[in-house]
């Protein structure tokens, strides 16, 4: 009888608590395959603010200009959020002004989600206006885009390049300005991944970098005039036709140079992943983390913050790899 009754209890007690253990395991699994103990989560992260370009003379100066503040290139705590219809930020008017050489960089990590039906702006700096008319001389505005997805640069086409740079050139061959593309083929499959482009213009080649690799380059010889009108993150508006085209997905660690980085520069802004500080602080103009604020970090930008800021939110729970 005994024995019965503690058999009885047993089976009682696995019936009762069995449940509980199943439904933990469960969650356990859900929580696993949702990424939530992945070491990309679990793993230090930088806060807002952590690192700062210091110029001791003053805005848009190069004396004695360093890094402070904790600079060992974690990844960030946040990225910015775009939904692909009415999200941007843009940065003031002056920090354009620093854009004179005639070479540049622009560098971002994006992440893609989805398709908007036409392409998505990342980054562009000036309106989208090349005026292809020779006789117009070096007065048309410069341009840069960063597009992710993009469409071709050979209009008609109808399909979607994997990531596009292009730049308004004044060029030097045909004494006239126009586009300057550099793209790579696009497929579904590649939304939903980080990914590091970068442009970069010499005065001669426009070169597009993607993860740390040459990918495409244009031969482009002459000079980007100076943007005059906006910089925006998430979007582009046309002034021509009105239009906008929106970025639906993440952006984070957005810099702009008045120089043309080289090949090691750019890979090394890859390879130090989401979070790193800037290659160059000599050509530095703009340096947007985008780590839980707008702010711009680059020492340029009196007040550091950008205007005209509507994100859909920061994220804090995303992956990195």
């Amino acid at each position: 009888m005994g024995h019965r009754s503690r058999a009885q209890s047993s089976m009682e007690y696995i019936m009762t608590y069995g449940w509980a253990v199943i439904i933990i395991a469960v969650i356990l699994a859900t929580l696993f395959e949702l990424g939530v103990f992945n070491s990309t989560f679990l793993g230090p992260r930088e806060p807002p603010g952590a690192c700062w370009v210091l110029r001791p003379a003053g805005p848009g100066t190069v004396i004695n200009a360093g890094l402070e503040g904790e600079c060992s290139g974690l990844p960030p705590q946040f990225v910015a959020n775009f939904n692909g219809q009415s999200t941007n930020v843009s940065a003031p008017i002056s920090t354009l002004s620093m854009l004179n050489t005639g070479q540049f960089s622009a560098t971002a990590w994006v992440f893609s989600r989805g398709s908007t039906g036409t392409e998505q702006m990342a980054f562009s700096a000036g309106s989208d206006v090349c005026y292809t008319s020779y006789s117009s001389g070096p007065n048309d505005t410069g341009v840069i885009l960063l597009a992710a997805p993009a469409y071709s640069g050979n209009a008609g086409s109808g399909q979607p390049d994997y990531f596009k740079v292009a730049a308004c050139i004044w060029n030097s061959t045909y004494s006239g300005s126009q586009w300057e593309y550099a793209s790579v083929p696009f497929q579904s499959s590649d939304y939903g991944h980080w990914e590091f482009m970068a442009a970069t213009y010499n005065g001669t080649y426009l070169d597009f970098y993607l993860n740390g690799a040459l990918v495409g380059s244009e031969l482009a010889p002459g000079k980007m005039l100076e943007p005059v009108n906006y910089i925006s993150i998430g979007n582009m508006q046309s002034p021509i036709s009105s239009a906008k085209f929106w970025f639906n997905g993440s952006i984070s660690d957005i810099q702009i140079y008045n120089i043309s980085l080289n090949p090691s520069e750019v890979y090394y802004l890859y390879h130090k992943d989401l979070g790193s500080p800037p290659a160059a602080l000599d050509g530095l103009v703009l340096w947007l983390p985008l780590n839980g604020n707008s702010n711009d970090y680059s020492g340029n930008t009196n007040g550091g913050e950008f205007y005209n800021g509507i994100y859909q939110g920061w994220i804090n729970n995303y992956t990195y790899t």
